[in-house]
């Protein structure tokens, strides 16, 4: 589960497709459909984003446990419990 720092992707059916273990609790998820795109915050303040096969795509950091993650087309907002706001570009 997401306290542990695992996920997991399923198809319509229930079937596995993938998962991911981050070695630190998932403090909040974001998803941009349209680009099959999943952002990923972990409480050590780490934003992953991942393509829709579970490959990492980007990896950064803010000071602190990531809040928030507003997406849109081409970047995703992360926020922190800090404040601090970040804009990351999608490509």
């Amino acid at each position: 589960g997401m306290e542990n720092g695992w996920l997991c992707a399923f198809d319509h059916t229930g079937k596995p497709l993938w998962q991911r273990h981050f070695g630190e609790a998932i403090s909040c998820l974001g998803g941009i459909e349209s680009r099959g795109k999943l952002a990923v915050g972990l409480n050590n303040g780490s934003v992953m984003i991942l393509e829709g096969d579970g490959t990492l795509l980007l990896q950064t950091s803010l000071p602190s446990s990531i809040r928030r993650l507003l997406p849109a087309e081409t970047y995703i907002f992360a926020g922190d419990e800090n404040g601090t706001i970040e804009k990351l570009l999608i490509n």
